[in-house]
């Protein structure tokens, strides 16, 4: 029984009872139809770009749509925050194998929400982010707070870019911040990210935040769900074959930058030719008058299986680099019961540098 069904049953009992609650729950029934009809609804790939270039804010996909080879290659920047969702199970968006197809591209936009079990599949980009292209940047402002979050169940499947991120690619460059810069990139539960390659870092994930002249905090954060999978990604370059996640702080007061891997997540054959077969985590501080902070959290019963890395870590590269004298901290936790398997580096570090 929906929701919204169980609501009109809820009605009809209240009716014979109790009027003034009838009229209340009845009150909350004509809102939710009203949030339920205020997405606008898309079902091939001519009608989707269309809600995104006239800067509809909420979209709902009714069918797998095939991106359309004409199309232009990202969709314009938006003015508000974007929600992506999908009526029914599983919908799809397949870029066809087509470089210059459409990717979700979302400059200088605060907020992007994908809903839950939506996929982005075999998506080409000869730039950065082939499903999932986030860029924002700022010169002289204030407060810069962003946030991407991606829904249970979605799938980002065999996605290449020749630059960073195969699949997501999410950064944020600040200059002359008066003010805090946040960075949030959240991955829900049992998302799985698979055959997804990078040409520079990050086969699945690039997610990075880059400060210049920063008087408030600068956090970055990447925060994976439960029972995430990340296989077979690749990267050709410079590190991180699922994740590259990076921080760089220069005259500011205070960087953070936290991983956190939910319990029941899977790393396995995941490859890069530099550092960190799976995961590559830098932060990077000068002339900083605060702390510089990193933490890695891995959760319960989590496994890293049969990554390769070309150079150090051959599942996780951790690193911490203060030019100046910085005070500053690396923690890594991890979780009870779980697992470095079958690992493979060039250089040093067979599971953890």
């Amino acid at each position: 029984m929906s929701a919204l069904e169980a609501l009109k049953t809820v009605i009809l009992f209240m009716s014979k009872i109790n009027k003034r609650a009838m009229v209340v729950i009845l009150s909350c029934f004509i809102l939710l139809n009203i949030q339920a009809v205020s997405a606008t609804n898309v079902a091939t790939s001519s009608e989707l770009y269309d809600a995104l270039d006239t800067g509809e804010d909420e979209i709902n996909l009714t069918a797998n749509i095939d991106v359309a080879q004409d199309l232009d290659p990202t969709i314009p920047n938006l003015a508000s925050d974007i929600k992506l969702t999908g009526t029914g199970y599983g919908w799809t968006l397949n870029g066809q194998g087509i470089h210059g197809g459409l990717s979700l591209s979302v400059d200088n936009v605060a907020g992007l929400t994908i809903g839950d079990r939506l996929s982005f599949e075999n998506f080409k980009s000869s730039s950065y982010g082939a499903a999932i292209h986030s860029i924002f940047s700022s010169i002289s402002t204030t407060d810069i707070d962003r946030t991407i979050n991606i829904g249970d169940g979605a799938r980002f499947i065999s996605n290449q870019a020749v630059g960073y991120g195969g699949a997501i690619y999410n950064f944020v460059d600040g200059t002359t911040v008066t003010g805090a810069i946040t960075n949030s990139l959240n991955i829900g539960d049992s998302v799985i990210f698979s055959g997804n390659t990078s040409g520079d870092a990050g086969g699945a994930i690039y997610n990075s935040v880059d400060g210049t002249t920063v008087t408030g905090n600068m956090t970055n954060s990447l925060n994976i769900g439960e029972n995430v999978i990340f296989s077979y990604n690749t990267d050709s370059f410079l590190g991180g074959g699922a994740i590259y996640n990076y921080l760089s702080l220069r005259y500011g007061e205070n960087g953070s930058s936290t991983i956190s891997v939910g319990d029941g997540a899977q790393f396995a054959d995941n490859q890069a030719e530099g550092n960190g077969g799976a995961i590559y985590n830098f932060v990077y501080g000068s002339n900083v008058s605060g702390d510089m902070i990193d933490i890695l959290n891995i959760g319960e019963n989590v496994r890293f299986s049969d990554n390769a890395s070309g150079v150090s870590g051959g599942a996780i590269y951790n690193y911490l680099s203060l030019s100046d004298g910085e005070n500053g901290s690396s923690t890594i936790n991890i979780g009870n019961r779980t697992q470095f398997i079958d690992n493979q580096v060039a250089g040093s570090g067979g599971a953890i540098y």
